[in-house]
């Protein structure tokens, strides 16, 4: 979730020995309509440097590598009043929306606040006390808490969740980030770093079981002068909801895809595949480093086959046609390995 949506603009500082710092506003960090963000992913080979302070550098060029998931991420941003359903959100004030994920915020001069997000399944996050992603202005040394609060509907397992937390970010380090490229590291000054850490806590019913739990996000961005998001991120999260096992650990770390980042990939048994986009009206992608799989199969919940096609072996994306199929969750299954690969399902919605 995955979401970055700071963007950054130069703020002017005195001459000398300081450094120009970056001042966040609404301008230059809000998304706005027709903005479009595109990232890829990357693995950690080394503890990462997350310290913070002024005059900073984060040298990351031999602590990150790509992951086998070489495929690019694109968020697209619009009106909210242009997403269908989105009545809920545009009445309490929402006024731009991620068309991938249907989040819906509201930006003024002062404060960008997410207000929930909507799924084609009809799963609905709603916040009746917004959550406050960045306030304007913000540089290094600026800090703010805010307390959030709303519900969880999800109508596929029958019940809906409440949800209350806080977030607390602060601009708390400056300098510069170094990355992996080739022939020679690029090496970024001037760079504001952010943290956020989000607490969620929730509770209700689902499947008739009662869910209780707390998910907590730390994210580190950081954003450098003359583009509109984040240009490097690295986000921990920590879910522990006992009903759904035992409390897990999982990280993300992203970059700008624009830019000439230049990193080992890692060898990996099992191929990487990406499906894309999901949920989907008429083509769905799929992507993977190479040729492992034969056939890609499409079947329902039911397990009926619907679709069956041989994978080209002269490209990386297959695309499969699926506008006759009606509206509903289906499963992709890659099957027919020669190397003894196991088969892979992935789930994807047809709205």
């Amino acid at each position: 979730m995955k979401t970055n949506i700071y963007t950054i603009t130069l703020g002017l500082m005195s001459a000398g020995a300081m450094q120009a710092q970056i001042t966040l506003t609404q301008a230059n960090n809000a998304p706005a309509s027709g903005d479009v963000q595109s990232s890829k992913y990357l693995d950690s080979i080394a503890t990462l440097d997350k310290g913070s302070g002024a005059s900073k550098t984060w040298n990351y060029s031999t602590s990150v590598q790509n992951s086998t998931n070489t495929a690019v991420t694109v968020v697209t941003y619009t009106t909210a009043s242009s997403i269908p359903g989105a009545s809920m959100f545009t009445s309490a004030g929402a006024n731009v929306a991620a068309t991938d994920s249907s989040e819906f915020y509201k930006s003024t001069s002062t404060s960008l606040e997410m207000m929930g997000n909507m799924a084609a399944d009809g799963t609905t996050m709603f916040f009746s006390n917004t959550m406050k992603v960045m306030q304007f202005p913000f540089t290094y040394g600026n800090s703010f808490t805010d307390n959030f609060s709303g519900t969880l509907s999800i109508p596929s397992a029958g019940g809906t969740l409440n949800i209350t937390g806080n977030i607390s970010t602060s601009a708390d380090g400056y300098g510069t980030v170094i990355l992996p490229s080739t022939p020679s590291n690029l090496s970024f000054s001037n760079v504001l770093r952010v943290k956020s850490t989000n607490t969620m806590y929730i509770s209700g019913t689902l499947f008739s079981i009662p869910i209780t739990g707390t998910v907590t996000t730390t994210q580190y961005l950081y954003f450098k002068s003359g583009t509109k998001s984040s240009f490097f991120q690295i986000m921990y999260q920590h879910t522990d909801i006992p009903a759904f096992g035992s409390p897990s650990d999982s990280y993300d770390i992203s970059y700008d895809a624009t830019l000439p980042v230049n990193v080992q990939e890692i060898n990996n048994q099992q191929p990487a595949i990406f499906i894309f986009p999901n949920p989907t009206k008429d083509i769905l992608n799929v992507q993977m480093n190479k040729s492992d799989y034969k056939k890609v199969q499409i079947v329902d919940l039911q397990g009926k086959l619907i679709i069956e096609k041989n994978i080209s072996s002269t490209t990386d994306i297959e695309s499969i046609d699926i506008k006759q199929l009606p509206t509903g969750t289906y499963i992709l299954n890659l099957v027919g390995s020669e190397s003894g690969l196991s088969d892979i399902s992935y789930k994807f919605i047809k709205e």
